[in-house]
């Protein structure tokens, strides 16, 4: 793909391009800005999704440009100046709405048939007061590849039936205490030759709530108080659950094996490595957690991608957004739909990666339900279990959980990076605990529930939950303003 540099974004917004006849057509610049562009050497999907829009459109020219990390700081570098992209990806949507950066895509999706076609989860997830400021771009699910041959070998609890015929996405038998039964059946522990039930418990707590609460909540996030309830009965009954099967005395998991004092990792002579996904690979685990989008490859054994239990799957993607200062927003919003959910764009995916010149894979889960667009791009889907489940998503038979860093205000600080102040003697050199490290150990076994239980008080849990509650009020005003004018807000100092 010819790759275009642009010296300045807030450059020339219209470009001159020579027609056969010699003379000159112009054309709209639309400035696209992700972490997706690939390289001239190395293209991506979206630039040769970007050079096909180029090639159809006889108006538009997209400019395609990488987005440096941290993301957040790159773009507010270009707020300050008003020179934001018109298309950018996004790390945080509330982020981007908050501060502002995002336009109000409500009229146009409500005008627009095809957003409807867009797995409500997902178009949930970026409607904040009723108002829409974003779109996804793609989406992968999150959940366990299950290695049937050594479940079948190794679990008694699960009798004379096949684990293929009970582990699967929306098996009714598939539930969590059955899960936890099997994991600690699997097990054994030899020199050289041993195998596992699960790789690890952590993000175990990302989902075992929303099996308590009959929901489809994301870690503990109370959609009534909108924040997490770090001290309510829901975490503590989940905690307690992966507390017990992570405890570090039984070793049920890959992770509790792991020595860091150690000259060599210890698994390395238990399983032959040290990475959970070369032991899976190698037969040596029964449950490991991936995602759609991971390679199969190599597997040599009977498996399946079954999600998590009690038919549940976590979706995480990618989120698209149209400045707010974009001249614009009506061009831009047809090129963002064709990048992302729009059926035109993904006729164009498949053309792509059928031409047997451009060696791209297509990744990931359509966005778009519409069963046209579904029906072919499971063709090129190869793991086992991933359709199924999509399929049982929509009938109502999965419910997918959406994870939190990308929509939900404030998440990244609430959940992994808020100080809590809490200490544990010989837990990570006795320093303050991060929240995200606080609630890891706990459910690796390093650290007990009831330390947590009498550690985690309401006040700091109030305090862990400050930057969701900020980020939300500026959202509220930021939505108010724009009901009040249905124009975009002007920028804050």
């Amino acid at each position: 793909m010819r790759k275009i540099f642009i010296a300045l974004l807030a450059s020339l917004s219209v470009l001159g391009l020579a027609s056969c006849g010699g003379e000159t057509t112009k054309k709209i610049r639309i400035q696209y800005m992700g972490w997706d562009t690939g390289t001239e050497a190395s293209p991506t999907l979206v630039s040769k999704l970007i050079e096909e829009y180029n090639r159809q459109s006889t108006d538009v020219q997209v400019i395609a440009e990488f987005l440096p990390d941290p993301v957040q700081n790159t773009l507010n570098n270009y707020a300050l100046n008003e020179s934001l992209p018109d298309i950018f990806l996004i790390d945080s949507v509330p982020v981007a709405v908050a501060k502002e950066w995002a336009l109000d895509l409500t009229p146009y999706v409500t005008a627009d048939p095809e957003w409807e076609n867009v797995d409500k989860n997902l178009r949930d997830a970026i409607t904040y007061e009723g108002r829409v400021f974003g779109m996804p771009s793609q989406q992968n699910y999150v959940g366990f590849l299950a290695n049937y041959d050594l479940i079948d070998r190794k679990a008694s609890s699960i009798g004379d039936a096949n684990a293929e015929d009970i582990f699967y996405g929306g098996s009714e038998k598939f539930n969590y205490e059955l899960f936890f039964q099997t994991i600690k059946e699997v097990k054994e522990i030899k020199e050289g030759s041993s195998v596992i039930g699960v790789n690890a418990t952590g993000d175990m707590i990302n989902w075992l709530p929303s099996v308590f609460e009959n929901s489809n909540m994301h870690f503990v996030w109370d959609s009534e108080k909108q924040r997490f309830d770090y001290t309510g009965e829901t975490i503590i009954e989940a905690l307690t659950e992966i507390n017990k099967l992570g405890n570090l005395q039984e070793k049920n998991t890959f992770n509790s094996y792991a020595d860091p004092e150690a000259p060599e990792d210890p698994r390395i002579a238990l399983f032959g490595t040290a990475d959970p996904a070369e032991a899976f690979l190698a037969g040596k685990i029964g449950f490991f957690q991936g995602m759609t989008s991971d390679s199969v490859s190599d597997i040599d054994f009977n498996y399946a991608f079954v999600g998590y239990p009690n038919n549940r799957v976590v979706s995480a993607g990618d989120f698209l957004c149209v400045s707010r200062t974009c001249k614009n927003p009506e061009l831009a919003y047809d090129v963002a739909k064709f990048l992302s959910f729009g059926a035109a764009g993904i006729e164009a995916k498949y053309k792509i990666v059928d031409d047997p010149e451009t060696d791209i894979e297509l990744k990931g889960l359509p966005v778009n339900t519409d069963p046209a667009i579904t029906g072919k791009w499971f063709d090129y889907v190869e793991m086992n279990g991933v359709q199924e489940i999509y399929e049982k998503v929509l009938s109502g038979e999965v419910t997918v959980i959406v994870e939190g860093l990308k929509p939900v205000p404030g998440y990244a600080t609430a959940r992994y990076l808020a100080d809590t102040g809490i200490t544990i003697e010989g837990v990570r050199n006795g320093d303050s605990l991060t929240i995200g490290n606080l609630i890891w150990d706990v459910c690796e076994g390093a650290i007990g529930i009831d330390d947590y239980k009498s550690k985690m008080t309401a006040e700091k849990a109030e305090l862990i939950n400050k930057e969701i509650i900020d980020t939300l009020n500026k959202i509220k005003a930021v939505v108010a303003k724009y009901q009040q004018t249905q124009q975009p807000a002007e920028p804050q100092e």
